[in-house]
């Protein structure tokens, strides 16, 4: 199989994959499934790596925690680019932000985090907790959930911007060219909806997921997308995709066909 497609991350030095492995992977439940046994994390985790699905995303506490252990017992630790997302509640000013990332360190059993990003806005009080962390080794790279965050911050306080983009939620499109105009690297979210597009058709579901990553990855200004991958299948069929041309006509009509957000849907049952 061919190498995974990489990019440079904004200004960050950061190389990343163009298909990246989300924290839900490691979620007690997601999407109507149980979360895959110990033995069957590690191997997904082993062969998304040896795919170069390298960079690795956590956002909840037992996420950072299963990836953290899984992480160490791989003895491949030199090979992953970790991040984690850190919640709004947990990053109110400048000092929780620093004791979040401290936390996130200790909860992942690492020294320092390769990407760390808020959910809240950048003030000057955040941006300079970011900038102690990266001088004191404790982060590489410092981020923001939300582009509209990440412009409002700019370069010099933020390196990389995370937005939800899919096929069905195209609105952050004009921000990551803004973004990318200004060295912020950025990285995608929630390719396919949480699985709510697979669930309404679970007939077409391969051509759907196919569809949909294509869809995200053929965006010229999102550096790599992180989607949550619970098998080995998933991992196979997913870089695939990665590997694979932009959608096609056909394709598209697929997605088209598609509900979109119209119904509720809540991932976690």
């Amino acid at each position: 199989m061919p190498a995974l497609p990489t990019r440079p991350l904004g200004t960050t030095g950061l190389t990343v994959p163009r298909l990246g492995l989300g924290g839900h992977t490691f979620l007690k439940r997601f999407g109507g499934s149980d979360r895959p046994g110990r033995e069957a994390l590690q191997a997904i985790l082993q062969a998304a790596m040896d795919a170069g699905v390298t960079f690795l995303d956590a956002t909840y506490d037992e996420e950072r925690e299963l990836l953290g252990q899984v992480l160490k017992d791989s003895g491949r630790r030199d090979e992953a680019l970790v991040s984690s997302w850190a919640q709004a509640k947990h990053t109110p000013d400048g000092p929780a932000t620093m004791r979040e990332c401290e936390r996130a360190l200790a909860q992942m059993q690492l020294e320092c985090l390769d990407h760390f990003y808020v959910e809240v806005p950048i003030t000057d009080e955040q941006a300079e907790a970011l900038a102690t962390l990266k001088r004191d080794g404790k982060i590489r790279a410092a981020g923001v959930l939300g582009p509209e965050r990440a412009r409002a911050a700019g370069r010099e306080k933020i390196d990389v911007a995370v937005g939800v983009y899919n096929f069905y939620r195209q609105g952050h499109a004009e921000d990551f060219a803004a973004l990318k105009a200004a060295d912020i690297g950025v990285l995608a979210v929630e390719p396919l909806g949480r699985g709510r597009f697979i669930r309404e058709s679970p007939q077409d579901a391969p051509r759907i997921v196919s569809a949909l990553l294509r869809f995200a990855l053929a965006h010229r200004h999102i550096d790599g997308v992180i989607v949550t991958m619970t098998s080995l299948e998933q991992i196979a069929s997913n870089v695939a995709a990665a590997l694979g041309p932009a959608p096609s006509d056909e394709d598209l009509k697929l997605l088209q066909a598609g509900r979109g957000y119209e119904i509720a849907f809540d991932p976690w049952k």
